[in-house]
């Protein structure tokens, strides 16, 4: 892990931090989002197949299931790069369309898809009785609307040990539109600025800080107030590393007296805060592995969106037509079919979904917060050494500093010196040299003594003076 770490510090040696780590390029969310979605489903084949919360993994080590930890990750990297994308939006309503077509598109294929194809395939129902039924249309609007994930579709999974259950963990998705909601407001008032970003990055720790006033906690019984409460401490903890970006630090050995703290805090008030520092961290720490092409894969692929929205109905699914699959094989049978269909719509939905951005918003708009060094790491690399525009002498983020100027010099002192040099004398002879054979020898041999062209040219047009138009010099010894 060190290893791979140490590929992403810097040129001269310092420990990477996050600022460092905020472009693509330069980080692992995406492969770790797929990650995440991918434990979800694994958790939720647990729960399917048996009817109880309780048979998920870590639900007995930690109080939370498998899924419930991947959904805190999620939130807490949400927070971290949403937060970067706000600084970087052409104003609110640009940072409020990316979200929605992120989100709504693919959410409403989703919906379309269970109700109108999935629903009349395997409802107990018939097919003329199934359209006609009022719950079909109170399921595709109370779904796509974000009111509930638990609205049931007609005859469709009434006798399966999760019965009339068709998406469960769509319900998270109002709760992270609701953090959109107040990280907009926060940056609509200017918080986000430079010279109010010390007083940003204190109001949220005490925001944060005051959710324990009356430990935040999510389940069954809960309200949207707590479940609001519960995911707002995740996502705050992310904004809240993002403000911090430039003096956190990437150290793996700090991995270590989180998860102590962590695991003695379990049980007590203070459980979710020692789950999201080190879960957050954790999340940093993984984060900055290399991870070589899968990295590059999830980059310009991002399946996770995907899997999290259609592996629950696939599942649920796979058990109406297959009754009483264990866990493993259901988690293997669904992961092989929901991997293509989420690849379908990165492909046919969420990409044209976020290039409509480019439309709806005029690029002559003024930017609300830029961040041009977020845009010069992004093309500075080793292996491009392009000179890059002077930025902004002030911008949201501040002046560049001299650690980051002194990073990219020698990222392309580095780069410099991997170039292939020859000696001075090859390079003079490179275009001149002749092959090495018997007559090209002899030649060299001959032309060794023969006058160069200059020296005949010189002998050519040097005067001759005839001898007897020399004046002669006679001795005369002068007088004494």
């Amino acid at each position: 892990m060190s290893q791979s770490i140490g590929q992403n510090r810097t040129a001269n040696g310092d420990v990477t931090k996050l600022a460092d780590m905020l472009v693509p390029e330069r980080n692992s969310f995406a492969a770790l989002r797929l990650a995440l979605a991918v434990a979800v489903l694994a958790s939720h084949s647990y729960w399917l197949t048996s009817g109880t919360t309780a048979a998920q993994p870590l639900m007995a080590v930690t109080g939370h299931s498998l899924s419930e930890h991947a959904v805190q990750v999620f939130f807490f990297v949400s927070g971290l790069l949403v937060t970067r994308s706000l600084m970087r939006a052409h104003g609110i309503a640009d940072f409020a369309a990316a979200r929605a077509l992120r989100i709504l598109p693919a959410l409403l294929a989703c919906v379309l898809l269970t109700a109108l194809a999935l629903g009349p395939w395997l409802s107990t129902f018939p097919t003329a009785i199934y359209y006609r039924d009022p719950t079909l249309v109170a399921y595709i609007s109370k779904t796509s609307a974000l009111m509930t994930a638990s609205a049931p579709l007609p005859g469709l999974f009434a006798y399966l040990p999760v019965s009339q259950i068709v998406n469960s963990p769509l319900w998270s998705l109002k709760y992270e539109v609701m953090c959109y909601g107040g990280l907009a407001l926060l940056g609509f008032a200017g918080l986000f600025d430079a010279r109010w970003r010390s007083l940003a990055a204190a109001a949220l720790a005490l925001a944060v800080a005051c959710l324990f006033i009356d430990a935040p906690h999510s389940g069954e019984a809960s309200t949207s107030a707590d479940n609001l409460r519960y995911f707002a401490l995740y996502f705050g903890v992310g904004v809240l590393a993002f403000l911090m970006r430039e003096h956190i630090e990437i150290v793996p050995a700090l991995l270590l007296p989180l998860g102590s703290v962590f695991m003695m805090a379990l049980g007590t008030r203070w459980a979710d805060a020692a789950t999201a520092l080190f879960l957050g961290y954790a999340t940093l720490v993984v984060g900055a592995l290399d991870l070589g092409w899968l990295r590059r894969a999830t980059n310009d692929t991002d399946l996770s969106y995907g899997v999290y929205v259609y592996a629950f109905p696939i599942q649920q699914a796979m058990l109406q037509l297959y009754p009483g699959t264990p866990a493993l094989p259901l988690t293997l049978a669904a992961l092989a079919l929901v991997m293509p269909i989420a690849g379908l719509s990165w492909s046919l939905i969420e990409q044209p979904a976020l290039g409509l951005r480019r439309r709806l918003m005029p690029a002559s708009a003024a930017p609300l917060q830029p961040v041009p060094i977020e845009r010069a790491l992004r093309r500075v690399s080793l292996e491009t050494v392009a000179v890059e525009p002077p930025p902004p002498a002030q911008h949201v983020m501040g002046p560049i500093s001299a650690r980051l100027a002194a990073m990219r010099a020698a990222e392309r002192a580095e780069f410099a010196a991997r170039l292939p040099r020859l000696p001075r004398r090859d390079w003079r002879y490179a275009r001149r040299r002749i092959p090495q054979t018997r007559s090209n020898r002899l030649m060299a041999d001959v032309n060794r003594y023969v006058p160069s062209r200059r020296a005949r040219i010189r002998a050519r047009l040097r005067p001759v003076y005839p001898v007897h138009k020399a004046a002669v010099m006679r001795f005369r010894p002068h007088p004494v």
